[in-house]
């Protein structure tokens, strides 16, 4: 797979930070998100572009988002991959509101958290009469907390008014967000598409199977759902979906399974063909789009056909 390397990215970059340069590109946040459902996820915006405002911008990827209070608590997710240090930085928050972070694992339990900042980061401003002063000095009302994560996983991440506050409507911050792991720019594609079960690829497929797509890299479980991969009956008057599906993602994220059976005892028809699709909204762990075709201006989407048996 074409990836982007940390260590030959940041090569690159110190070639190009100089004083004064531009912020990295940055996401604005996307309402609702003020619940674990609702997180806004941001493993596609990952970078190292080069951020005055984020301790090792170009050496460590990290998400930035934008982000307005609007009287509620704001969530995001993120993907870890690999074990590593993490660093949640909020800047820009005071003197509007005193921020809180709160970092929690999948299952929403608290993990850690913090309220201001000491040392005082990047992009954040020391408090107005600690300057100077060793009782206060180097301190920020900007939350900065920095975890060492054991294992991969999805975590999330809440920005609140001091604990268990909701930010106050109007008053803006901005989160960074910087976590160890590969910058990978590369669409995933579904490299194998069989009917499993009791047949074969093709024909002579008996009544009784599911299907399957193993993919070319590890898929977002996220994005695996009966929206994306799809099965469809093929007549001559046209297609017809089959909606009673159950879809799993494998524990290693790189095989689907369609059961078109649902909760009923009902097999497919015999002597018909149908059509499997896999579309674009599965995305990989890094949020890119299934694209089976790169040569093909845009996302191109997975289908195959298989025929059932008499």
């Amino acid at each position: 797979m074409r990836r982007t390397l940390v260590l030959l990215a940041a090569m690159v970059a110190m070639v190009v930070v100089y004083a004064g340069a531009a912020l990295a590109t940055t996401v604005s946040e996307v309402e609702p998100n003020d619940a674990f459902a609702g997180a806004q996820n941001v493993d596609a915006y990952f970078s190292l572009d080069a951020d005055p405002n984020i301790t090792d911008s170009t050496t460590v990827p990290h998400a930035t988002v934008d982000a307005t209070g609007n009287g509620t608590l704001d969530f995001c997710s993120f993907t870890v991959l690999e074990a590593g240090m993490g660093t949640f930085d909020i800047d820009g928050a005071y003197p509007g509101f005193d921020s809180y972070l709160q970092l929690f694992d999948s299952n929403g339990v608290v993990l850690d958290a913090s309220d201001d900042g000491r040392p005082v980061d990047a992009g954040s401003t020391e408090l107005e009469g600690c300057v100077g002063d060793p009782q206060c000095g180097g301190f920020t009302r900007d939350s900065y907390l920095q975890y060492n994560f054991a294992s991969a996983g999805t975590y999330y991440i809440r920005v609140s008014e001091l604990p268990d506050t909701s930010i106050p409507a109007g008053k803006s911050y901005t989160l960074n967000v910087s976590i160890p792991r590969v910058i990978d720019n590369t669409a995933p594609k579904v490299s194998a598409a069989t009917p499993t079960g009791t047949g074969t690829t093709g024909t002579g497929i008996g009544r009784g199977t599911t299907v399957a797509a193993t993919f070319s890299e590890k898929m977002s479980p996220a994005s695996i759902t009966r929206s994306t991969f799809k099965l469809f009956k093929v007549t001559s008057s046209g297609t017809t979906q089959v909606t009673n599906v159950m879809v799993t993602l494998s524990s290693d994220g790189l095989k689907a399974t369609l059961n078109p059976y649902g909760t009923s005892s009902t097999l497919l028809a015999a002597r018909t063909k149908y059509k499997a699709v896999v579309t674009t909204g599965a995305k990989d762990l890094a949020g890119n789009a299934l694209d089976q075709n790169s040569t093909t201006a845009g996302d191109q989407q997975k289908t195959w056909t298989f025929t059932i048996k008499g």
